[in-house]
């Protein structure tokens, strides 16, 4: 069983690996899902070479904009990898696979 990871797709394939600083995280919890998606928006790919300018920009507006619905939004994403089958798993996220009848 692998681990759940926000991976870039501009720069995974680059040979070049200077600046690609946190191209890929691993979250240690489902609850630490959101944080670590907000690390990766803020330290990776607003820095990322690879990344449209455009994308950088709508991820900038986002955050402005949702900043007051948090603890909404971090529920969410807790509630949402928890109904598609990710499990805490000593210090990482693993995928259970779920029978749908």
């Amino acid at each position: 069983a692998g681990s759940i990871a926000f991976r870039c797709r501009f720069c995974k394939h680059s040979r070049h690996k200077d600046g690609y600083n946190l191209a890929t995280i691993y979250p240690e919890s489902i609850e630490g899902l959101y944080r670590a998606n907000l690390r990766f928006q803020a330290r990776h790919l607003e820095v990322c070479k690879e990344c449209p300018g455009e994308l950088k920009e709508r991820i900038k507006k986002a955050r402005r904009s949702n900043d007051h619905q948090v603890q909404g939004v971090r529920k969410y994403w807790i509630e949402t990898a928890a109904r598609k089958g990710f499990r805490d798993c000593k210090g990482r996220i693993g995928f259970v696979a779920q029978e749908y009848h």
